[in-house]
């Protein structure tokens, strides 16, 4: 596939649908905090500000985080481009 733009911390990362969003820009030099990498600790926890991400990058997370756009970059093969931000403390219900 073609490769896919992510924006992530004012910088361009290339990334592929074949390989998870984590590994590939950390390997760019994204530096995205990360422990388990299957989803499970929730430490990579970042948001979707534009595109969309699989709803299999969401398992686990509450209504709130996925409405927000909250998703696990770990598990998360992306299939169009993104603009991505780091988590942030969720607002208030």
């Amino acid at each position: 596939m073609s490769d896919i733009k992510v924006q992530y911390k004012e910088k361009t990362y290339t990334c592929d649908s074949n390989r998870t969003l984590l590994f590939t820009m950390n390997e760019q030099g994204a530096m995205i905090p990360h422990s388990c990498q299957q989803g499970l600790c929730q430490s990579c926890l970042t948001q979707v500000v534009k595109g969309k991400v699989s709803e299999t990058s969401q398992v686990g997370l509450s209504d709130k985080q996925k409405e927000q756009g909250y998703f696990l970059p770990c598990v998360c093969k992306p299939q169009e481009d993104l603009i991505l931000e780091p988590a942030r403390k969720l607002s208030p219900t």
